[in-house]
This record gives structure tokens, C-alpha cells and sequence, in this order.
């Protein structure tokens, strides 16, 4: 199943470089997901519960921007889940 995900100014805000659980991207699935599923990003791909998704390319540009300290803005991206 394809879903759509929005990181929003807020998860860009609240996000932290370089910490897996909680960059924006990794804040984005939890708000969109549920609270209670753990999530792992990675500059290539996310863990969601046991599952491994590989992320697409523009969300592992924005990773590597973001870790970097390079300005980023909200996105919106699509994600192929079990």
C-alpha cells in the first residue's frame, strides 16, 4: 500500500541531526503512523516496527541536508508499506 507523508515545519523544528529516531523524517511517520509504532530513519531507510522500507531519493537528499545543517523546507513524499 502507498501512502503520502507530510513533514511539516514543525517536525523540521523539532527534528535532531543525526539521531536516528528522531530526525523530521522519522517524525513525520510517528505523527502519521501512531505514537506507539517505533520508527528508525536512516539516510537510505526507515524501519517501522520489523518492516524496512527503502526511502525514496528526494527524502534521502533532504536526510543528508538536513544532518549537514543546509536549510531544508516541508515536503510531502510517498512510501510503498506492507
Amino acid at each position: 500500500m502507498s501512502r503520502t507523508f507530510q513533514v511539516t515545519g514543525k517536525h523540521i523544528r523539532e527534528g535532531k541531526p543525526n539521531m536516528l529516531s528522531a530526525c523530521p523524517i522519522a517524525l513525520s511517520l510517528k505523527a502519521a503512523i501512531g505514537c506507539g509504532t517505533p520508527v528508525i530513519a536512516s539516510a537510505e531507510v526507515v524501519r517501522i516496527g520489523g518492516d524496512f522500507y527503502d526511502l525514496p531519493r528526494s527524502v534521502q537528499r533532504f536526510i543528508k541536508r538536513f544532518d549537514a545543517g543546509k536549510p531544508v523546507k516541508p515536503f510531502r513524499f510517498r512510501l510503498d508499506l506492507l
